[in-house]
């Protein structure tokens, strides 16, 4: 393997060429001689880390030159060592388009368009990466450009490259367990490979992109450029055989809430993945990975699959996560499928006596499916719902109440006493939510000052409303397809 202290000047060179032909780069490729280390897909990743960094400096230049934040004192004191002067979030002084939010050991800065860049501060400083927080940062790229573009999925294949993470670690290119570092061998390779990448992403010839390709080791990107050419078949060869050691890989067994390999494995396709995933219906005890396999035959979509996930419906009776979740869900999934074709009696009654069962945070949006299939049903068990202890019970009963909007489901949140049904009473009509009470001052003594804290149940009733309008939307969007449903038993 080419040492990587010369790897990217030794990549520099070759790229300074360019083969005439599709078979001219088939014959570079093999006197090219450079291994690199791990596969296209964990390359392309490192290098989308390595250009996140900046990003997360720049978050920490800002919380100290802009918010008076002290990195470190966020580090170890978290939601204490924020600053004094300043709320818990609010628009960045002198950065126009940019707010903050503290939170814990961290702050998020988003632009008016939705990007997020959200950053821990840890004794790495600003450098650490937390994949969640850069899945939210891609999640919410209004255009990614060439090199994150391939990184934002969607459904059941969002974060698919977090399966790659693991291929980093053991290759000594990245370190860390929640949060992750960029080694100094992953801080050269990167160096050594962005250039080609960016490049790759920006030329509009698919001959060039091919041979960018092929010097970055990414056969299949390299068939894929030459897709409208002849590819030759070496080119080829060494395309399939990349897909067929990652589909090796990707195949499971899937490891106890790890579903980040079965996400990886269908973003190469259902051809490859439809077989372990629909095995992972039968998983027992269910978990992450049951219900990421929903997600991803949510995205497929087919009338196939109403047997399967009614079954797996029926065996998702306990009470602990995520068995309620993977209940709704399946229901949710075997609804739609059936509509698509037509809802028999008999899946008719299987569901409704599903549904008319689910308990816990998952009983208001069953109880809005259960009306939807039979609406005296639905609604005495909205109504039921919407008096429960669980939060997000509550707000999901409230929510599909609204979105039902007949005149019994708006007398159930009339006559409701709970704040989300009157949250979204005063949105029907256009108004704001009502001012919710000023918590009780508390205040503690830290570090020689006296600092107010806030208890969970302050912050939660602070954000009802706009978890109220989530939560809305979320419904809106998940049933718009099944919406006919109510319709036609108005």
């Amino acid at each position: 393997m080419l040492h990587l202290n010369t790897l990217g000047q030794r990549l520099a060179q070759a790229a300074q060429t360019q083969p005439e032909s599709a078979e001219r780069v088939a014959r570079a490729a093999l006197d090219l001689g450079v291994e690199l280390p791990g596969d296209p897909w964990a390359r392309w990743l490192l290098v989308a880390l390595h250009r996140h960094v900046p990003r997360q400096r720049w978050v920490g230049r800002i919380v100290e030159q802009r918010l008076n934040g002290d990195l470190a004192r966020l580090a170890t004191d978290g939601a204490l060592g924020a600053p004094r002067d300043r709320p818990q979030a609010g628009p960045v002084p002198g950065l126009e388009g940019w707010s903050y939010f503290f939170h814990g050991i961290g702050c998020c800065l988003t632009y008016d368009d939705g990007t997020a860049i959200d950053v821990d501060f840890d004794e790495n400083g600003a450098d650490a990466i937390d994949p969640w927080f850069y899945r939210r940062y891609l999640d919410s790229l209004p255009e990614p450009e060439g090199i994150e573009a391939p990184l934002k999925g969607a459904g059941g294949t969002a974060a698919f490259w977090m399966a790659d993470l693991r291929t980093l670690k053991e290759l000594k290119l990245i370190t860390g367990k929640h949060r992750v570092v960029l080694t100094a061998s992953g801080q050269t390779l990167a160096g050594a490979l962005a250039p080609l990448l960016e490049e790759l992403a920006r030329s509009e010839s698919p001959l060039r992109r091919a041979w960018l390709a092929v010097l970055l080791g990414d056969f299949v990107r390299a068939s894929d450029e030459l897709a409208s050419l002849a590819v030759p078949a070496s080119i080829q060869a060494a395309a399939q055989a990349q897909v067929s050691e990652r589909i090796s890989r990707l195949s499971g067994p899937y490891e106890l809430g790890n579903a980040a390999d079965l996400r990886a494995l269908a973003r190469l396709g259902r051809e490859h993945a439809e077989e372990a995933v629909l095995a992972q219906l039968d998983r027992s005890p269910m978990d992450g990975v049951t219900s990421i396999a929903l997600y991803i035959i949510e995205d497929w979509s087919d009338p196939r699959f109403v047997e399967p996930l009614l079954d797996v419906a029926e065996r998702a009776t306990g009470e602990v996560t995520p068995e309620p979740h993977v209940r709704v869900t399946a229901c949710r999934l075997a609804l739609r499928s059936a509509v698509e074709v037509a809802l028999s009696s008999g899946v008719r009654s299987r569901l409704i006596t599903l549904l008319a069962t689910t308990a816990d945070d998952a009983a208001g949006e069953s109880a809005y499916m259960l009306a939807l299939l039979d609406p005296d049903r639905g609604l005495e068990r909205l109504a039921e719902v919407l008096s429960s202890e669980i939060p997000l019970a509550r707000q999901e009963a409230a929510a599909g109440l609204a979105l039902l909007g007949t005149e019994d489901a708006l007398e159930i949140l009339k006559e409701s006493s709970s704040r989300e049904a009157r949250i979204l009473l005063r949105a029907l009509e256009g108004k704001a939510p009502e001012p919710h009470p000023e918590p009780r001052e508390e205040w503690i003594e830290w570090r020689g000052e006296r600092r107010r804290v806030y208890s969970m149940e302050d912050i939660l009733e602070a954000n009802l409303p706009s978890w109220m309008a989530s939560c809305l939307e979320k419904l809106r969007r998940r049933y718009a397809a099944l919406g006919r449903l109510a319709a036609a038993r108005r």
